[in-house]
């Protein structure tokens, strides 16, 4: 059983690296993203002061760059389902309000 347990815990770890992988490279992308457009086109500009420009500056790196990294990071994961262990007894309780 400890086996199956230390295999668990190494695919949730990977799980929450990888979600903690798209957030981190998101900021990062996001940062040089805006930093190239002022350095390009200025302060003040498409991308700072337009709605669009602050839509593709929030999600073009999350998807191009974020979610790849995040997600090849999980798909290193085992492939293989863990087993269950059935529980001997099952204790439930069920309120209804008054």
């Amino acid at each position: 059983m400890e086996l199956d347990l230390r295999t668990s815990r190494r695919t949730f770890s990977r799980v929450g690296f990888g979600l903690a992988l798209i957030l981190v490279a998101t900021v990062y992308a996001q940062g040089i993203w805006i930093l190239a457009a002022e350095l390009i086109w200025g302060e003040s500009n498409w991308t700072m002061t337009t709605k669009t420009g602050m839509w593709l500056s929030n999600f073009v790196p999350m998807y191009l760059i974020g979610f790849p990294a995040g997600i090849l990071l999980m798909l290193w994961m085992p492939r293989q389902v863990p087993h269950l262990r059935i529980v001997s007894h099952i204790c439930c309780s069920i309120t209804v309000p008054c």
